[in-house]
């Protein structure tokens, strides 16, 4: 029998979470599985399903762990799968986790302001944890920013065929899929 968490960079759970585990188990099938949140002596089941010898189950819910009365700081994801067999063989993974209901922030060091069609410039900024992701979208036209020492730099243009003026945003989150946006004046 197999478990295995789908995210493997999976060290945090936000507001918002998503939990994707993939379990599997050939002869004789997998019986039942359950994923719990812990967090001291707190546990609570927060998914349950019978599989009535399925072979392989992909397992995707969406959990709001501060619903359950989870506080921020560490935890833990308990996934236990039982078999079809006599013996009911049972496998548990439980994963070590950080509870982080809090967005991440912007700094912005200093950025272009002044741009025309075709331009380009660059948004230079910081935040308070490590981020998953940082675009900048002018429009509907994504830039992707990148990480240099403690200092995000984003470079981005102002595509030539724009009529109008688009919204450029400033958009991060965190491992943990809190999100912060913030718009630009150009």
């Amino acid at each position: 029998m197999c478990i295995r968490d789908r995210y493997k960079g999976l060290n945090a759970l936000g507001s918002e979470g998503i939990i994707n585990v993939n379990v599997k188990d050939e002869k004789p099938g997998l019986n039942k599985v359950e994923i719990f949140l812990k967090q001291g002596n707190q546990v609570i089941k927060i998914y349950s399903t019978n599989l009535d010898g399925k072979k392989e189950e992909e397992i995707k819910i969406k959990v709001n762990p501060k619903s359950y009365g989870f506080l921020e700081g560490k935890g833990s994801i308990i996934v236990e799968a039982t078999d079809k067999s006599l013996l009911k063989n049972k496998a548990i993974l439980e994963k070590e986790i950080n509870f982080d209901f809090t967005p991440p922030t912007i700094s912005i060091v200093n950025y272009t302001q002044n741009m025309i069609n075709g331009g380009t410039g660059f948004v230079f900024f910081q935040s308070n944890e490590e981020l998953k992701n940082a675009n900048i979208n002018v429009g509907d036209v994504n830039f992707k920013c990148l990480k240099i020492n403690q200092t995000y730099i984003c470079p981005f243009s102002i595509p030539y065929y724009f009529d109008s003026v688009k919204p450029i945003n400033l958009s991060i989150s965190d491992y943990a899929g809190n999100t912060a946006n913030q718009g630009l004046r150009i």
